[in-house]
């Protein structure tokens, strides 16, 4: 059984000019991985979800809600728009903006004298 990365098979395959199939190992890996999926748009998803399922929970506070869910919105839109080198600081803010929009519905649950579920 070759390793899934053989350099000396790599090494052969390129110097004859033919293309390098995967190793059996490499194969069953990767089989599964399923097409590439943007995180900006999974995670703006993701928050479109909180934030109908939080309006439809809290609706007298939704006014409170869209102020916080507009923030994280406009911070996730910054770190798409930043170059890839320099999104840490972008990621870092919208990051922030999740844990405050998290201590609000959670203030807001305790308010309502709703249980943990």
């Amino acid at each position: 059984m070759s390793e899934p990365f053989d350099l000396e098979r790599l090494r052969q395959a390129w110097n004859r000019g033919a293309p390098v199939a995967p190793s059996t190992a490499e194969h069953a890996r990767l089989k599964g991985v399923g097409p590439a999926v943007d995180p900006h748009a999974e995670a703006l998803a993701a928050l479109e979800k909180v934030a109908v399922l939080a309006a439809e929970r809290f609706p007298a506070r939704a006014p409170a809600l869209a102020v916080f869910v507009d923030e994280a919105r406009a911070l996730l839109a910054a770190v798409r728009a930043a170059e890839p080198g320099t999104r840490a600081a972008p990621l870092g803010e919208y990051l922030a903006a999740l844990d405050r929009l998290e201590d609000l519905l959670e203030a807001f649950r305790l308010s309502a004298g709703g249980a943990a579920r």
